[in-house]
């Protein structure tokens, strides 16, 4: 999450895809995105801690209601990415999940060199 937090690229894509069509997943993972870009003190200081609190608890709630995810599983952070990912490429009719793909693996190829950057052409390849 605060890898995602801190992608103002990403999170701009996911509060387009809010804005689109609104869906309470993507505002409390909006909101706790914000939330960890505040400092600790700015939290305390406006009392956003139980609101953010509240947000994750509701937040861990949806993604284990859908079944993708468990909590006492071991479990890789690039499921849980792949799976906020496809929530937010369901809520835009105007990207499709290829344009999506291609727009995160710009995001991630930005500090890469040349020979290390993924191809999303390749990936759908072998889909």
């Amino acid at each position: 999450m605060q890898a995602m937090a801190a992608n103002p690229s990403l999170v701009r894509l996911l509060k387009r895809s809010v804005h689109i069509r609104p869906d309470k997943f993507m505002y409390r993972l909006l909101c706790l995105l914000k939330g960890l870009q505040c400092s600790s003190q700015y939290i305390a200081e406006n009392n956003l801690g139980g609101l953010l609190k509240k947000n994750h608890e509701a937040l861990i709630n949806d993604i284990v209601n859908t079944q993708n995810w468990a909590i006492h599983e071991q479990q890789d952070a690039h499921e849980l990415f792949g799976f906020i990912m496809e929530r937010a490429c369901s809520q835009d009719n105007d990207f499709s999940s290829k344009t999506y793909a291609r727009k995160i693996s710009n995001l991630f190829n930005f500090n890469l060199p040349h020979h290390r950057r993924v191809s999303v052409q390749n990936y759908y390849f072998f889909l």
